[in-house]
């Protein structure tokens, strides 16, 4: 069974989710020890920072992904992917927001 064969059957099964958050721990973990390496470019930095802010984008640590992409958005400004990101991860904080405010308003009415 070839490897292609193999990550095709893992997806379909209901496991996907955790199989995902497994791998974004994983990115998340590796993404740090790289950034924690000495000489970096700028260029190498800022995939770090944006693969970094995906793993923690695909475990909804929206936060901490923000920051990230400021970050790499400061070291490589005409990356196209970042802006992108950064605006899905906006976008998720502000209906996250919302949903708070409307469990909230029903609380207190």
């Amino acid at each position: 069974m070839s490897l292609g064969v193999v990550g095709s059957h893992i997806a379909r099964r209901p496991t996907d989710e955790l199989l995902r958050s497994a791998c974004s721990s994983l990115a998340l973990l590796l993404t740090t020890q790289a950034l924690k390496l000495t000489p970096l470019k700028p260029e190498e930095e800022a995939k770090a920072l944006y693969r970094r802010a995906l793993a923690g984008f695909e475990m909804k640590n929206d936060e901490g992904a923000e920051a990230d992409l400021t970050a790499a958005k400061a070291l490589v400004p005409a990356d196209a992917a970042i802006p992108h990101l950064l605006a899905r991860v906006q976008a998720r904080q502000q209906e996250r927001k919302q949903r708070e405010r409307s469990a909230f308003s029903k609380m207190f009415a």
